[in-house]
């Protein structure tokens, strides 16, 4: 008996490197398709499609902070940040100041926020993750955000980056996932129950 319990400990002691670890595969996912799109398939890709897939790569980078830190609110019982302020702000900002000259910056900016995310969520202890918010109208933990906002985000824009990669026609350009699909709790793919707007 004393052995499952001090296993379940055990288990439960790493929930905070286990959901940061899950995160780090997520982001990585997204580092390969940027760096496989420096291969000779995808330099036939125009110009114009080119720059919508390394500012839809850099928007992933650019959101892994602003969410992880609305993860940490959650699970410290701090006021919620804004949610999706940061992300609006890039979408109106000009093309040329959003995309960076090359695909380097980008992979660095994935690299270096994805570690201070996973960082921040490794921080947490297992009592601040089972903390819970309403915010979105259903009560979720912060463990369960983990998953509903920041793996679910690079999944979500995942798709599309491997779309275009794969040089097969692009159906949107950057900013149009939100008009296309609200971004809404869950992972792609599964019926939602609530908009985020």
């Amino acid at each position: 008996m004393l052995a499952t319990v001090t296993a379940h400990h055990r288990e439960l002691q790493g929930q905070g490197d286990a959901l940061a670890r899950r995160f780090e595969l997520a982001n990585e996912r997204v580092i390969r398709v940027l760096e496989q799109s420096r291969g000779s398939r995808a330099r036939r890709l125009g110009a114009s499609v080119r720059t919508s897939f390394v500012a839809d790569a850099r928007h992933v980078a650019e959101a892994h902070l602003s969410l992880a830190r609305f993860v940490q609110a959650v699970a410290t019982g701090r006021p919620l940040p804004p949610l999706g302020s940061g992300c609006a702000d890039a979408r109106t900002r000009r093309p040329e100041r959003l995309v960076p000259s090359d695909d380097a910056e980008t992979l660095e900016l994935l690299r270096s926020h994805g570690a201070l995310a996973a960082s921040l969520l490794r921080g947490l202890s297992d009592d601040q993750l089972e903390r819970s918010s309403s915010y979105f109208g259903t009560k979720l933990s912060a463990a369960q955000l983990v998953d509903e906002l920041l793996i679910a985000h690079i999944e979500e824009h995942l798709g599309d980056l491997r779309e275009i990669v794969s040089a097969r026609p692009a159906r949107h350009t950057l900013g149009e996932h939100a008009r296309r699909r609200p971004f809404t709790l869950g992972r792609p793919g599964r019926r939602q129950q609530q908009p985020i707007r």
